[in-house]
């Protein structure tokens, strides 16, 4: 994790990874010998993921029951996947063991397709918002095609009035405060203050 992080890769990944790492390959496998991890090993790990309940922590699911805590979708699999068998990858990179046993094809993209409003979908929001600021933002998500956080992103000093432009190049994002201390990209233009909070203290 720590030479992911030093490729300068974003911290939201990084975020990513740590999860995957900390929440379900450590607790599961931290304790065996990397030498000793056959494919089987492999193998019947993955197939545990396929009915294990997200974990708990401090920033989900920690006041849930656990019955209604929902199993690994196949995308968090897939994470793990990634990231694990990137693990081993490195390791044979720098000869710790001989070969990876990631011998098992990746766990199949979820197939869950976004459906876009259409025009008189669009219309319909547009007359029934009454504030002008959140008119402005599905406006402007539609027009440029934006996400929640580009368009939190964007400052007076995007806008160019005289060519009637919108230039994005910010964006919002929610970020672990460990993550951002670790990371070795470029630093945030802000970071906003402490809010009161539920969730528990580490």
């Amino acid at each position: 994790l720590d030479y992911y992080k030093k490729l300068g890769n974003a911290v939201s990944t990084c975020g990513i990874v740590s999860n995957c790492l900390n929440l379900y390959i450590i607790p599961d496998l931290g304790e065996r010998k990397l030498q000793s991890l056959t494919s089987k090993d492999v193998e019947d790990y993955f197939l545990s993921l396929r009915s294990r309940h997200h974990a708990r922590s401090k920033y989900r699911y920690f006041d849930w029951n656990e019955e209604d805590i929902p199993t690994l979708s196949s995308t968090t699999i897939r994470h793990i996947y990634v990231y694990f068998n990137m693990a081993l990858d490195k390791a044979v990179e720098w000869e710790l063991i001989p070969k990876n046993p990631v011998l098992i094809p990746p766990p199949p993209k979820a197939d869950n397709p976004t459906e876009a409003w259409d025009e008189e979908t669009l219309y319909t929001a547009l007359s029934e918002i009454k504030d002008p600021l959140l008119h402005l933002c599905l406006h402007i998500a539609f027009v440029c095609s934006s996400r929640a956080g580009e368009l939190g992103g964007i400052t007076w000093d995007n806008i160019d009035w005289e060519e009637g432009s919108i230039q994005i190049h910010k964006v919002i994002q929610r970020l672990r405060k460990q993550d951002m201390e670790e990371a070795t990209c470029e630093p945030p233009i802000l970071v906003f203050p402490n809010k009161i909070g539920t969730r528990p203290e580490e």
